[in-house]
């Protein structure tokens, strides 16, 4: 019995591993109080924005409507929104360090100061209404194609990522159908495949039809507003901290000369 329990288990086991991983390992600000107190109220979003502050630039807070300045950027850079808490935006940024390597740096500045860059998902909201199931649009492919080009939706201007079929072996066509979600198919007749995940590539179309192609028509979207860049300037919230420790040690200094100026004159 034990060993027709094991083969059950081993079975089970494999049956799990045969399944595509879609699970995203959410990034969190590790051990940031703010974050923690208000676990149940953030929104995960994880999309790329370019900063498009009013005043030219974007501050990245401590908190939300806080007093202390993460960092500053220009108006242009891109800029990854991992969560949102009411309105919001919880930025994670990674820049190389002047040293090598790289450093992080993460805070909080108004939604309101960003502009979404037209993606993949943007492109399955916009097209809703002509996206539909999965249903083995791709299992009659004969496997011609030597690379494999993703894009960020159909009809964008640059490829995404590409795979190396002959790095991947024969059985690539059926491995790469159990990823396909959605389908699309575009303006000329072309029938598009959305992978949520497949060999590091995330979210992205590839046309069915030509997994290789490369001289696809361009598909104009629409561009939000930009606002000129400018150098940024602390705020005055920053400030404020400091001024309110210069204004007690003014208060306390002032309080240390009136009373030492008391005794003098009490003293005989």
């Amino acid at each position: 019995m034990r060993r027709v329990w094991g083969c059950l288990l081993a079975a089970a086991l494999l049956a799990v591993l045969a399944v595509p991983a879609r699970a995203d390992v959410i990034w969190e600000p590790y051990g940031d109080s703010f974050f923690d107190a208000h676990r149940d109220e953030m929104q995960y979003v994880s999309r790329n924005f370019i900063a498009n502050g009013k005043a030219g630039y974007v501050t990245l807070w401590d908190v939300p409507g806080g007093s202390g300045v993460a960092a500053q950027y220009e108006n242009g850079k891109a800029l990854h929104v991992s969560h949102v808490y009411q309105n919001w935006a919880l930025l994670d940024v990674w820049e190389e360090a002047e040293s090598g390597g790289w450093e992080e740096t993460y805070g909080w500045t108004p939604l309101a100061d960003l502009s979404l860059i037209y993606d993949c998902l943007s492109f399955i909201e916009e097209h809703e209404e002509d996206i539909r199931s999965y249903q083995d649009e791709f299992s009659g492919y004969d496997g011609g194609a030597a690379t494999l080009n993703f894009y960020e939706y159909p009809g964008a201007a640059e490829i995404k990522d590409q795979v190396n079929l002959k790095d991947i072996g024969d059985a690539f066509v059926r491995d790469l159908a159990m990823y396909i979600d959605l389908v699309f198919t575009d303006e000329e007749g072309r029938t598009w495949g959305y992978v949520p995940r497949y060999m590091g590539c995330r979210e992205c179309w590839f046309c069915l039809d030509e997994p290789d192609g490369t001289d696809f028509p361009v598909r104009e979207v629409a561009e939000p507003e930009f606002i000129l860049p400018r150098e940024p300037a602390l705020p005055a919230a920053a400030y404020a901290p400091y001024v309110l420790v210069a204004g007690t040690v003014a208060v306390t200094a002032g309080l240390l000369v009136w009373f030492y100026g008391r005794k003098r004159k009490e003293c005989p």
